[in-house]
Formats: structure tokens, sequence, C-alpha cells
């Protein structure tokens, strides 16, 4: 599942060379410390890639001017982190019109909407546009964050690959998901499906272990629309032990 970022009107997307060319954001009082949206992007970037982070796709959108950034980065991770086949992201917003902070999520997917929906499973990053703000030390400390909050996520998938479940197993399983009001209950016909009648392509589905069922359900959970989709991904990572016990 990609990271979404859903721009409604009167926002303008944005490629990281066009956020190069916007004005110098305005200082707005004494305290104030705008950071221009590229300053902000390209520091993430730099720092991420020093932590052996291959950036594979980014969106950004900006609103009111420019004033307002909204974006997701997707990366590969590396620097000894290893998660086949799957991706880590970081959501982020910024405003230099003081209308919020500079908030950073991270997620195995991330949601960002210029409705001011952000949405991953780890606050990495929340830091007002004050004097004393000191970009490069926020970034390295909110990206300290996001590296121990994937290799939880490492950790947590290593686990569940080595699971094996009996059927019984996993239909209680199934169950408790539902129950706890994880995953939409319309969903139900679609995790079984996937999980116990799996076609020969979804070959993420047919190991019979929690990974695969935990597969199942994130399947289904593509038919949702993206919020309530990583609303219910969030919750499922939680049940299956893939989510930081804080943010």
């Amino acid at each position: 599942m990609d990271s979404k970022l859903v721009l409604h009107r009167g926002s303008v997307r944005m490629t990281r060379a066009e956020l190069a060319q916007l004005p110098a954001p305005p200082v707005l009082g004494p305290i104030h410390r705008p950071v221009p949206h590229i300053e902000l992007v390209e520091t993430i970037a730099r720092r991420a890639a020093s932590a052996g982070l291959r950036l594979t796709r980014e969106e950004y959108g900006v609103q009111h001017g420019g004033a307002l950034l909204f974006g997701t980065m997707d990366f590969e991770n590396g620097g000894g982190l290893t998660l086949p086949g799957h991706g880590v992201a970081m959501g982020l917003r910024a405003s230099n019109a003081q209308q919020f902070a500079i908030t950073v999520v991270a997620g195995q997917r991330v949601f960002v909407c210029d409705n001011l929906v952000l949405s991953g499973d780890l606050i990495a990053l929340r830091r007002k546009h004050t004097s004393g703000l000191n970009l490069r030390t926020e970034i390295n400390a909110g990206l300290e964050r996001y590296l121990e909050h994937v290799r939880i996520l490492v950790d947590g998938i290593a686990a569940l690959q080595g699971q094996a479940i009996a059927d019984t197993e996993a239909k209680a399983l199934v169950y408790d998901a539902f129950a706890a009001g994880a995953v939409p209950v319309r969903l139900f016909d679609d995790v079984h499906e996937n999980y116990f009648k799996p076609t020969p392509e979804m070959t993420d589905c047919q190991p019979r272990t929690k990974y695969g069922l935990h597969n199942a359900f994130t399947r289904a959970i593509k038919a949702l629309a993206p919020a309530p989709a990583f609303e219910a991904t969030t919750e499922l990572g939680r049940l299956f032990g893939l989510r930081a016990s804080a943010n």
C-alpha cells in the first residue's frame, strides 16, 4: 500500500524542484522562525540517506500561497535494517503561517491530507516554528525515533513470519480482530477468502503463519478509503505487535 497524499481544491501539487522556487517565507514575529519548505524536505532526505534509507517516492503539496506544506516520503531501508518486500515512510506537514507545528509521522505507510489529517504509527517530530529551532538537531532526533520504530517493525514481522498457526488458531485471531473493531465487519468474507482460499498469485497470504494472516487482512483493507484504511492498518498492527508501544 503506497503512502497517500490527498489534496483538495486550493492546494497545489509540487515537485521538490518547484518547492525550491518558492519565495523565502516572511518572519511573522519576534520569536517566529520560518523554515523554507525545501530546507525541511532536503534536511530530512539528506539525514535519511546518511542512515541508509533510499528515497523511492515523494509527493508534496502546498496551500495558502505556499505557506503550508504537506508531503509523503517513501523509503527502502538499509543501514543494517532489512525488510524484504516492504517499505517505510514519513508523512510531514509544516506551516510558516503559524497554524501548526512542523510534524513528521512514521509508519510502514502513512496518510497525509491537506484538511490537516496526518496518520501514521509514530509521531517522530513535532516542533513549533520558534526562535532557537535547530532544524538539523530536530530532524536527527526525529529520525532516531523513526529508526527505532523501523527496528520494532522489522523485528515484529520476522517474529510473525516464524509463528506457524493451525487453522483453528487463525479463525480465533480473525474473530478477535473483528470483535475488537480493528477492521470493518463487511471485510470478513474477504479476509476469510484471502487466508483460507488464497489464489496462486497471493503468495503473501499462503504461509500458514501469523504473518500470512496479517497479509490476508491488509489485502482486504486496501478496499477501504484512505483514511479508514490507515486507521484499520494501525489497529491491526497493534493487535499483531507491529506497532511501537507509545508515540
